[in-house]
Formats: structure tokens, C-alpha cells, sequence
């Protein structure tokens, strides 16, 4: 192996090597050779580009929770943001890995990340709703509105008792 050689993400810590020969049944005796690469995956790369900015999403998320209750629109446009930052960095990050059929500890990460952002988002909705349910306002509903406002908000008072 050439002193000089490196790899970007990895360092290779040692490569046992040998040569022998081996007996197998119905072919006879072969020679072989053989090398094991260990190796150790840098870790700085991925706190840098995966651990760090997941993490500073989920508390730029929470910034939400000061947010004035009435400012819906900021609230929602931040919840929204996040979410799809935390997908794209989810995206991006799969590329630098290798594919497995596995879930990997990277997985599980960036997954319990995007569940406390939306779990901000959820608890926006929830307050919302039911600043607007306890307020005392009424929903009326006219003739002229279409059926799919009413499907919307049957499904709202459903949600509310299903959480009373």
C-alpha cells in the first residue's frame, strides 16, 4: 500500500494480508490470497454536514412557540421552511452513503429530527384550533358555501373531540 494514499471519508487503520492454499470438496486444492481493509469512518464530516444543521433545524423550529398565536401565516411559513429543508438535507445526505437495505443510526437520526419539527407544527394546529374553538366563535355556514368546506370543518370537530 502507497504511505501517501488516503480516502475522503475514511482511514484505513490496517489491511492483514497473506497467501495460502485450500482444499475443497469436488475441486481439489486451490491457492489463494487474501487481504481484510479496516477501516474508520471520520466522523467530523458527518457532524459537520448531517448532526449540527438537523439539530439547529429542530431548535429553529421551536422558535415557533414564541411566535404570537394570531400570527398565523409566520408560523406556518417557518413550520413549513423547516420541514422542507429537513427533507432536502435528507436527500443530499443519502447521496454521500452507501446504499443498504437497512435502516442506519444516520436514519434514525435525521427521522427523530423531522418528528420534533413536525411535532412543532402539530402543536400549532392544535393551538390554533382550539384558541379559535374556546374564543367563542362560531362557525356559521350559509347555503353558498360548497360541500368540501363542510367536510373540512366536520372533520375539525371531529379531531376536537377525538382529543377532548
Amino acid at each position: 500500500m502507497a504511505p501517501d494514499m488516503t480516502l475522503s471519508q475514511f482511514d484505513l487503520t490496517g489491511f492483514p494480508h497473506g497467501n495460502g492454499s485450500r482444499y475443497q470438496h469436488n475441486i481439489g486444492i486451490f491457492s489463494l490470497l487474501y487481504v481484510k481493509f479496516t477501516l474508520r469512518r471520520h466522523m467530523g464530516y458527518f457532524l459537520i454536514n448531517v448532526y449540527v444543521p438537523c439539530s439547529l433545524l429542530v431548535v429553529l423550529s421551536w422558535v415557533a412557540f414564541w411566535i404570537n398565536r394570531e400570527a398565523t401565516s409566520d408560523r406556518v411559513a417557518l413550520g413549513v421552511t423547516v420541514v422542507l429543508t429537513m427533507c432536502f438535507m435528507n436527500i443530499e445526505n443519502r447521496r454521500d452513503i452507501p446504499k443498504v437495505s437497512y435502516a442506519t443510526a444516520l436514519d434514525y437520526f435525521v427521522g427523530g429530527c423531522f418528528a420534533f419539527v413536525l411535532a412543532t407544527i402539530i402543536q400549532f394546529a392544535g393551538v390554533h384550533f382550539f384558541t379559535k374553538h374556546d374564543s367563542g366563535e362560531v362557525i356559521h355556514l350559509t347555503d353558498s358555501e360548497d360541500e368540501s368546506d363542510n367536510d373540512q370543518i366536520v372533520s375539525w370537530l371531529v379531531l376536537s373531540y377525538v382529543i377532548y
